[in-house]
């Protein structure tokens, strides 16, 4: 049985990936990857994802992108428009990795129009995230806002706690590069109460130091101390 045997390699790599067993992880999915032809189309676009996955953990991201163009071509070959959307998403996570941000651009706005033309909200809310990124990363902060807040909206129709409090925290930080500090002491404030409403204890801990960081280049230093202070409980 081939297929099952291809499958309980995928399984056992992810089990390995779950474990940070890198290594152990990428021996066996590579042997399934060698499996040319072996189980369904989805079967082994799963491969290709765990795989790509254990490379980027190890900040291969060169090797990472060869397999996300094998992943992507079977999505577009089965004609499956969300895994198409999400192996894009992939795709341009590595190319920001590689700091390729013009080109990651190029593929996060594909993204974008797959997602919503799928309707797969979770995708279409970290796409728009990781444009902003790409933006913030060329000093495009206005650009960044934009797309920042257009994801913030997407993850709060979606309910995505992680997605809005990762966003809350973004825009603060751009408004911080314009030297906009009230409208970043606004946004740090909310992002943690996010990281406190779902016990994200770390989140917590970085947006109290970046709260504090703002209300110091405000020039509010009592505030800051306190606030600084409340980060290292």
């Amino acid at each position: 049985d081939l297929p099952g045997q291809r499958s309980a390699l995928n399984n056992l790599g992810e089990c390995y990936r779950s474990l940070m067993q890198l290594e152990q992880a990428i021996e066996v999915l590579e042997q399934a990857q060698e499996m040319t032809g072996v189980g369904t189309r989805t079967l082994q676009s799963t491969t290709c994802c765990n795989l790509a996955c254990c490379y980027m953990s190890l900040g291969q991201f060169h090797r990472a992108v060869g397999i996300h163009e094998q992943d992507r071509a079977i999505m577009e070959e089965v004609g499956n428009r969300a895994g198409l959307g999400q192996s894009l998403n992939n795709l341009g996570g590595c190319y920001i990795k590689l700091k390729q941000f013009d080109l990651a651009i190029g593929v996060l706005k594909q993204v974008r129009v797959i997602s919503e033309d799928v309707g797969d909200m979770n995708t279409l809310g970290s796409a728009l995230g990781n444009i902003g990124n790409c933006y913030w990363s060329l000093s495009q902060f206005g650009k960044a806002i934009e797309f920042y807040d257009q994801g913030r909206v997407i993850m709060e129709k979606v309910g995505n706690q992680a997605g809005i409090g990762r966003a809350l925290g973004n825009l603060a930080a751009s408004y911080v590069e314009q030297k906009m500090y009230q409208k970043a002491l606004s946004f740090y404030t909310q992002a943690y109460a996010v990281a406190e409403k779902v016990g994200d204890r770390d989140g917590q801990g970085k947006y109290a130091h970046d709260l504090g960081w703002a209300l110091m280049l405000q020039g509010d230093f009592l505030a800051a101390t306190r606030t600084f202070a409340h980060s290292l409980t």
